[in-house]
């Protein structure tokens, strides 16, 4: 009877200590960010979590923000055809404000904006007059052609090789290559669905050479797409007005496609390429102490 007692008071403790294990665990809550990511530089977002992108309405590009205790990591995604060609062409900017605000005082110019005559502004070693030609005429046409909107890129691409850092020190803007040791770094590429991404790399040390005090720090970080510079001139596909130097080249020559009869791109269209488009969110830092 003793024996029989002792095993139903061990089987009742183990029952206990299961059902209170089980309550308690079940109260514990993961925080989704807590999920330790480890970053390639490569363009590839296959390491993100897909929880860690939100996707900016306007412009349909999705972007996601980490750091850990030595870098920033930042990755875009751009899925449209017209928004790559765009980017491409007329350069986007990533802007970091550790103040919490809007201001473009500092960050990073990748792709860095093409000069008139095609190629990226300041890289006097890339003749890009043919690229021009072939990557900027009957966009709506190539677009219809897969094969076609892939060696578009291509070509365009052959001029990101390079990006602009400014606001980081006194001695900026500098422009440097896309891979440097304890610098900025950005890598893009092309996934099997054509969607474009690129990554940024952005070691700590360049925001704040104390790291503590970057720790629970809300910070704003934007990306902005250049708008079209235009100029009073005639000849051009935007009807009165010609490519500044920001696009293709002046009277007519490269651009986008025109549409219909009458020489015109579609008012919709030239409004999209005419004009920047912008999007800002907050990101708070999470810098661990061990």
């Amino acid at each position: 009877m003793k024996f029989h007692i002792i095993l139903s008071v061990v089987f009742c403790s183990v029952l206990s200590l299961n059902s209170f294990s089980n309550n308690a665990s079940s109260h514990i809550k993961i925080p989704e960010d807590s999920v330790i990511i480890r970053h390639i530089l490569d363009g590839s977002v296959s390491e993100w979590p897909q929880n860690k992108f939100e996707t900016d309405k306007e412009t349909g590009i999705s972007y996601a923000i980490d750091n850990d205790a030595d870098d920033l990591f930042l990755a875009v995604t751009i899925p449209d055809f017209r928004t790559q060609m765009k980017m491409m062409r007329l350069g986007m900017n990533l802007y970091i404000d550790l103040k919490g605000k809007k201001k473009e005082h500092r960050g990073i110019e990748f792709p860095v904006k093409r000069d008139a005559d095609g190629s990226a502004t300041g890289n006097s070693e890339i003749n890009s007059d043919e690229d021009n030609s072939s990557a900027g005429t009957d966009m709506e046409k190539h677009s219809a052609s897969k094969q076609n909107m892939k060696t578009i890129r291509s070509e365009m691409a052959l001029n990101l090789i390079y990006m602009r850092l400014f606001g980081f020190s006194d001695e900026e803007p500098v422009r440097q290559g896309l891979r440097k040791a304890n610098s900025a770094q950005v890598a893009f590429t092309w996934d099997s669905s054509d969607v474009m991404h690129i990554e940024y790399l952005i070691p700590l040390k360049m925001l704040d050479d104390d790291l503590a005090a970057l720790n629970q720090k809300k910070i704003s970080v934007g990306w902005k797409i250049n708008g079209m510079e235009m100029t009073p001139g005639a000849g051009s596909e935007f009807g009165n007005s010609s490519y500044g130097s920001s696009g293709g080249r002046r009277g007519g020559g490269g651009g986008f496609r025109r549409e219909g009869g009458n020489g015109n791109i579609s008012q919709g269209n030239r409004q999209k390429m005419s004009a920047p488009e912008s999007f800002w969110t907050k990101y708070t830092f999470v810098i661990s102490s061990n």
